[in-house]
C-alpha cells in the first residue's frame, strides 16, 4: 500500500523565527571568524618582524654593525664619507642614500631588487630611482607590511600629500630611542610634555640625540638611545653597544602609515627621520588624524575637540609605535625575538627597553 506523506509550508512567523535563529548564528559567528583572521595577521605580522631580525643580524654578521636607520647626506660639506668609506655627494648636498629598510634587502632574499640600485655619489636620490619601471619607493616589499594594517601602496587621497601618493606601505620603522617631546613645535599644536618624565637622558646633543647633523658649521655627532640614527655615516649600532642586554633592547616596532607623518612616505624615504620610531609615546597613541598638509591636519583636530598631538604631522606623538592588532603592538628585540607589547604597559618599562644602554632595571611588557 503507498503510503502518502503530507507536506506543510512554513507560517509567517515560524519563517520569521527561522531567519532570526540564524542571524543569531551569524552574529555569533563572525566575530569568531573575524579574530580567527586577526590571529593568521597577526601571526604573519610576527613572521615578517622575525625575518628582518634575522636579515639584521646577518648584516651585523656581515659588517661588523647594524645599518644605518637613515643615510641622508643632510649638511655634510665636502670631505665627509659615507660610512663605507665613500665619498659624501655634494650636488645636491641632500641626498638620499637608503634607509635601514633598503640597506638589509639582499639579507632578506631581496638581492634582485638591491642589486638594481646604484650607490654612487653621482646617482640619482635612491628612492626615486627607476627600477623596473616605477621609483624604487614603489615596489612592494612584502615582509615590510603587515597584513593587519592597510598593505599596498599609498592611497591616492585628498588626506595624502602628492609626494607619498604611491610610495609602498612600511609597518615596521627602526627604533631611534628616547627623544624629548619639544612642546609648540612649529608642525602642530601639540604641547604635551608630560612625557619627556620619561626619557632617561636629555637630547641636547648627548645621548638620546638622533638626528645628527643639521648644518655643516653645526655638526652634532649622533648618539641615539636606540639602535638607529640619521646621517648614518656618524652612527651604526654595534651590539655590544646595547649594554642593557639584547633581550631588552627594543630594535624595531611597528608602525601605522595614516597616523605619522614620518611612516607615510615608506620604507624607502630617508629624509629626516623617515624610517624611524620611538617608545617615547605610549603604544597605539592615536595620532590618526590626517589632511593634505599639517595645518589642515591639525585644523581637524581641533575640529573634533583635541589639539595637534591627534595630528599624523606633529613631531611627538605621531613618532610612536602603533598597530591595528587590537591592544597590542609587535617589537622586535635585539636579540631576535619578537614580543607582543599591551598598549597598556608600563610606559617607565616602556621607555627603558627603547634605551640600549641607560643601566636602568626593566620588568617586562
Amino acid at each position: 500500500m503507498r503510503r502518502v506523506y503530507s507536506q506543510r509550508a512554513f507560517t509567517l512567523v515560524e519563517l520569521l523565527v527561522v531567519i532570526a535563529i540564524i542571524g543569531v548564528l551569524i552574529g555569533l559567528l563572525l566575530p569568531a571568524v573575524q579574530a580567527a583572521r586577526e590571529s593568521a595577521r597577526r601571526a604573519s605580522c610576527v613572521n615578517n618582524m622575525k625575518q628582518m631580525g634575522v636579515g639584521l643580524h646577518l648584516y651585523h654578521d656581515a659588517r661588523g654593525h647594524l645599518p644605518a636607520g637613515n643615510a641622508w647626506t643632510h649638511g655634510y660639506g665636502t670631505g665627509a664619507v659615507f660610512y663605507d668609506g665613500s665619498p659624501w655627494p655634494t650636488d645636491p648636498p641632500n641626498r638620499h642614500r637608503g634607509t635601514m629598510q633598503v640597506l638589509i634587502l639582499p639579507f632578506i632574499e631581496e638581492d634582485a631588487l638591491y642589486s638594481q640600485i646604484s650607490f654612487a655619489p653621482t646617482a640619482n636620490h635612491v628612492p626615486n630611482q627607476s627600477i623596473g619601471g616605477k621609483e624604487l619607493r614603489q615596489h612592494v616589499i612584502g615582509t615590510f607590511q603587515c597584513p593587519s594594517d592597510a598593505p599596498g601602496l599609498i592611497p591616492n587621497s585628498s588626506d595624502f600629500t602628492t609626494t607619498v601618493r604611491g610610495a609602498a606601505v612600511c609597518n615596521y620603522f627602526g627604533n631611534a630611542g628616547n627623544q624629548g617631546h619639544v612642546p609648540g613645535n612649529p608642525n602642530s599644536s601639540c604641547t604635551q610634555s608630560y612625557y619627556n618624565t620619561f626619557k632617561p637622558f636629555a637630547s641636547n646633543g648627548g645621548f638620546g640625540n638622533p638626528n645628527g647633523c643639521g648644518s655643516v658649521n653645526g655638526c652634532v655627532k649622533p648618539n641615539p638611545a636606540g639602535c638607529f640614527a640619521r646621517d648614518g655615516n656618524n652612527f651604526q649600532c654595534r651590539f655590544k653597544t646595547v649594554t642593557d642586554g639584547l633581550s631588552k633592547s627594543i630594535m624595531v616596532g611597528e608602525t601605522r602609515m595614516e597616523c605619522s607623518e614620518y611612516a607615510r612616505f615608506g620604507w624607502a624615504w630617508t629624509d629626516n627621520l623617515n624610517g624611524l620610531s620611538s617608545p617615547f609615546m605610549p603604544l597605539n597613541y592615536d595620532s590618526c588624524t590626517n589632511g593634505a598638509d599639517a595645518a589642515t591636519a591639525n585644523a581637524n583636530a581641533q575640529a573634533k575637540g583635541s589639539d595637534g598631538c591627534a595630528s599624523s604631522h606633529n613631531w611627538s606623538t605621531s613618532w610612536g609605535f602603533k598597530s591595528r592588532h587590537p591592544g597590542i603592538v609587535n617589537l622586535l628585540m635585539c636579540d631576535g625575538a619578537v614580543i607582543s607589547a599591551s598598549e597598556n604597559c608600563d610606559q617607565f618599562t616602556l621607555a627603558r627597553m627603547g634605551c640600549r644602554a641607560d643601566g636602568q632595571p626593566t620588568g617586562s611588557l
